[in-house]
This record gives C-alpha cells, sequence and structure tokens, in this order.
C-alpha cells in the first residue's frame, strides 16, 4: 500500500471495513460502499460502480 499512496493507512481504520472472523460483513454495508471507504483510505480514487442501465435486458 505504501507504494501506491505514498504513505501509510492506519490497520485499525482498514480492519474495521473487513468482514468479521466468522465471515459476515460489517453491519449495514454493502459491498460497493466498503471498497470506496477503502478505495478513500488509501487515497485512491473509488471505481466506476455499473448502473441498472449497464444490466442487460430481461
Amino acid at each position: 500500500m505504501r507504494e501506491a499512496v505514498d504513505g501509510d493507512v492506519d490497520p485499525d481504520d482498514v480492519r474495521h471495513l473487513m468482514a468479521s472472523p466468522s465471515g459476515a460483513p460489517p453491519p449495514d454495508e454493502i459491498v460497493e460502499e466498503t471498497v470506496d471507504r477503502l478505495m478513500t483510505l488509501a487515497g485512491l480514487p473509488g471505481p466506476e460502480w455499473p448502473t441498472d442501465d449497464d444490466m442487460p435486458a430481461g
């Protein structure tokens, strides 16, 4: 991570965003929000998420 953002990210901030040891995701979180928060912590731009318009018909 240091090489990508030229700095450190607090491990406690990252641990809060990761799944629990039982595999359960953080409460009240969806994957996109968790990834966006992690990218922000790392100082990286967030991904472009697909929209409903990107879904196949049917």
